[in-house]
């Protein structure tokens, strides 16, 4: 039977515990990418209500590229390998995707900045929603239009083919 003072000692040692780990958890995700972390809490929110523009869209690319926190010069340099980017249009843009909560900026000497979302999770979004603007949600109708129009080989078909057997059995 536990008296008042056992208790108080299990919850202490609990609650150093949890930290503790909490601790090595957070370790361990940072030193894989700076973002990891704050990707994983973030994997389930709903990625497609966030509207991203093409511009925008270069930036997170940029990101998702390097695997790692970059600063604005950074991230600028990497653009204009492109193309010429103003550095007051990379900071706008990255201002924009702060302020969608897409990216994430971490003051060290100057800010770096990490997606927030996982480019897997926005490409799985964009995807349901081209379908349902464009095909009622149905990817059937999709496939049919690519090859109504050609867009689709009979080599693309063939591959497309032993995708589905491979992977949906």
């Amino acid at each position: 039977m536990f008296t008042d003072v056992d208790y108080i000692q299990e919850v202490y040692v609990c609650k150093h515990l949890k930290l503790y780990f909490k601790r090595i958890i957070r370790q361990q995700t940072d030193s894989a990418h700076p973002s990891a972390e704050r990707l994983a809490a973030n994997k389930e929110e709903e990625v497609k209500d966030i509207k991203i523009s093409d511009a925008e869209l270069e930036i997170l690319e940029t990101l998702w590229a390097a695997g790692e926190a970059l600063n604005a010069n950074e991230i600028r340099g990497r653009l204009n390998e492109k193309k010429d980017w103003e550095r007051t249009t990379v900071l706008t843009l990255i201002r924009r995707l702060l302020d969608k909560g897409v990216v994430a900026q971490e003051k060290r000497e100057v800010y770096y900045y990490m997606p927030m979302v996982a480019r897997s999770d926005y490409v799985k979004g964009e995807t349901k929603s081209f379908l349902n603007k464009f095909f009622k949600g149905n990817a059937k109708n999709l496939a049919a239009a690519l090859i109504e129009d050609e867009d689709l080989s009979g080599e693309d078909i063939e591959e497309l083919r032993a995708y589905f057997q491979e992977n949906f059995r």
